[in-house]
């Protein structure tokens, strides 16, 4: 597991190797190495994480750009369960020049649609920093997060920001963000972040916590069980029922559940998994070769 000097050791490291090392399976090599202390077999990927950069590599479906655009997956959403809402949407845009900030009447989020992680909170009343907050947003507007990352289906959505209005629960909490990792439109695991993203819980689906280290240390809370758990399972079946492999993110309010987003290669294929025979048994599900394989016909 990392601590927080080897994490930012990581992160350094990996900005280097981004910036000299051109070709994707080269440097995914040298990453997974430095992660998972095995070689990625890309003959027979077996586990998870093998299979991320696998599908990073070889598949390639227009779905995995259209559902990864935090703007266009709203249709997506809408077409394929009716018992799941979308966050209030306030605005979306071409440039952060073009966004009214008096319209807003309460608290938002901005983002931009093509990009992990670029996000910026604006309480109701609190005075806003417009030019770190234009700079943040005209960088993010500017980068090719495919390119960035190497997960070429980001660098095929137009990029845009979006506002949206801020979720909260009965106390004014960011609620936790419900990971479900699905398989050919069936849920296999459940994984929960804290709004920080610095803690995983995961669990199975009958709510039983697992004894592992997912990308981060799990947290000291107890979970209870969501009394609408089988209907956060269905609409996770029938938001992934189109693919072979996708975590679908949720938020629970108030028994209400709303979307977030879908994501085809969580973390890269680089996130820790301790005891690694969960990285294993959760590759198991997924014939990533099978799908390409099939792709190509």
């Amino acid at each position: 597991m990392f601590d927080r000097v080897s994490k930012f050791s990581y992160f350094f490291a990996t900005e280097i190797l981004n910036l000299i090392i051109k070709d994707d399976k080269k440097l995914f090599e040298i990453i997974y190495k430095f992660i998972h202390h095995e070689e990625i077999n890309w003959d027979d990927p077996k586990c998870l994480s093998e299979k991320i950069n696998y599908r990073k590599i070889y598949q390639k479906n227009p779905l995995f750009s259209l559902c990864a655009d935090k703007y266009r997956v709203r249709d997506y959403v809408k077409n394929h369960t009716q018992i799941c809402k979308l966050i209030p949407l306030l605005g979306v845009y071409d440039s952060f020049d073009e966004i009214d900030f008096s319209k807003f009447d309460c608290d938002v989020i901005l983002k931009t649609n093509h990009a992990s992680s670029v996000v910026a909170i604006i309480k109701k009343g609190d005075e806003i920093d417009m030019k770190a907050l234009k700079k943040q947003m005209d960088f993010a507007m500017s980068m090719d997060f495919g390119e960035f990352s190497r997960e070429s289906h980001y660098s095929k959505i137009p990029p845009k920001i979006i506002a949206e209005k801020l979720m909260t629960d009965e106390s004014g909490n960011i609620p936790n963000d419900i990971k479900i990792h699905c398989f050919y439109g069936e849920p296999k695991f459940i994984q929960i972040a804290n709004p920080e993203h610095t803690t995983n819980d995961i669990f199975d689906l009958d709510w039983n916590r697992l004894d592992v280290i997912y990308r981060n240390e799990p947290s000291n809370n107890p979970m209870k069980k969501p009394k609408n758990l089988e209907q956060i399972l269905k609409v996770s079946s029938e938001l992934s029922n189109e693919f072979d492999y996708v975590r679908v993110d949720l938020y629970n309010l108030g028994d209400e559940i709303y979307f977030g987003e879908l994501t085809f290669t969580p973390n890269g294929g680089f996130a820790k998994i301790l005891p690694r025979e969960f990285d294993y048994e959760w590759g198991s599900y997924w014939d990533v070769k099978k799908s390409v394989q099939n792709q190509r016909c």
